[in-house]
């Protein structure tokens, strides 16, 4: 799967175009990730990134708190995850064992951010259009071709993301 994320000017005028260009609303989500950062190596969170995804409100057929590792890879503005782990659990205590029995203390609380949004399929792109506490409103186009990221053009971007969201919040505060 390819990804690309941007920052845009207006969630709801986003949302309206998604509609124009036929596409299908597929459901309301929110929920706050917490991202764990390795303790031993450097700050950049494209290499390893441990994040709790705590949901509050879902469109998916998941547990309420997934935690995931993964790795990013970029070309251009198109990033591709490596996900080597992904667990569901139903409270935060459990994923917080597990998290704890797994790693111990490879990995450290960084920081959390909560998001909004809004999911629609677009021919064989989902979009996620969503507001980010801490990055604002942002578009995400998750594809398997390149060519559907073309779908940015018509929705008012502000600047095309080259980093992860908990990588650009990270750089943001200058958290390490």
């Amino acid at each position: 799967m390819i990804e690309g994320r941007a920052i845009i000017k207006d969630l709801e005028k986003a949302r309206q175009t998604a509609l124009k260009l036929g596409g299908v609303f597929k459901g309301q989500y929110a929920y706050k990730d917490i991202v764990f950062l390795p303790k031993d190596k450097g700050p950049d969170l494209h290499h390893d990134c441990v994040k709790m995804r705590i949901m509050r409100k879902k469109n998916w057929d998941t547990k309420d708190v997934i935690l995931q590792r993964k790795t990013a890879a970029w070309k251009g503005n198109a990033k591709k995850d490596t996900v080597s782990l992904w667990a569901e659990f139903d409270t935060q205590e459990e994923a917080e064992g597990f998290l704890k029995k797994r790693f111990g203390n490879k990995f450290v609380p960084g920081f959390e951010y909560s998001r909004k949004g809004w999911e629609y399929l677009i021919g064989n792109a989902k979009l996620y259009i969503e507001n980010i506490e801490k990055l604002g409103p942002s578009i995400e186009i998750e594809t398997e071709d390149i060519k559907d990221l073309d779908l940015f053009d018509r929705f008012g971007i502000i600047e095309l993301l080259k980093d992860s969201v908990p990588e650009h919040i990270r750089k943001i505060f200058k958290r390490v």
